[in-house]
C-alpha cells in the first residue's frame, strides 16, 4: 500500500507528552463531552499496547490516530482518530487512515476495526471509502 501525502511539509510521527495540550484541544473540539481526559491520553502515549501518532502539516498538529494492538491477535483497532476543525476536509483524515492501514499491514494484522457513532456521517463516509464495513450496531454508542 502506498501512502498518500498531504503536502511536502506534512509528516506523521509518534506523539510525545509535549503534544498533550494540542491533542487535548483537538480531542475536546472533536468529541465534546465524550472526550478522553488528559490522564487517559497520557496513558495511551506511554502504553506498550497503543501506537499514538500525530499528523503535522506546516508545523501544525493537524490530527492524531491511536491504534491498539494485542499480542497474538490478528486484529488492530483504531481506538481514536481526530482532525483539527481548521483542517477537516483537507485530506488529513485520509492520511491518518492510510497510515493506520499501512501499520496494520506491516504488523501482519489481517483486520483493522473501529467504532463510530451512527450520527457521524463524515467519518462513516471516510471509512466506507476505505472499504470498512459495518459489523454491528452498538445501542446507545
Amino acid at each position: 500500500m502506498k501512502m498518500r501525502t498531504l503536502t511536502s511539509n506534512s509528516n506523521i510521527r509518534k506523539a510525545t507528552l509535549a503534544d498533550l495540550d494540542a491533542v487535548m484541544a483537538i480531542e475536546t473540539e472533536s468529541f465534546g463531552m465524550d472526550a478522553f481526559g488528559e490522564r487517559q491520553m497520557r496513558y495511551l502515549m506511554k502504553s506498550a499496547t497503543s501506537l499514538f501518532y500525530i499528523a503535522e502539516t506546516k508545523n501544525l498538529l493537524a490530527g492524531y490516530v491511536i491504534l491498539l494492538i494485542r499480542k497474538n491477535s490478528h486484529q488492530m483497532r483504531i481506538y481514536s482518530i481526530a482532525v483539527s476543525s481548521l483542517l477537516r476536509g483537507k485530506g488529513v483524515g485520509q492520511y491518518l487512515i492510510d497510515f493506520a492501514l499501512k501499520t496494520a499491514e506491516n504488523r501482519l494484522k489481517s483486520s483493522l476495526k473501529l467504532e463510530v457513532r451512527t450520527t457521524n456521517s463524515g467519518a462513516i463516509q471516510l471509512y466506507e471509502r476505505n472499504k470498512f464495513t459495518s459489523v454491528k450496531i452498538i445501542p446507545d454508542y
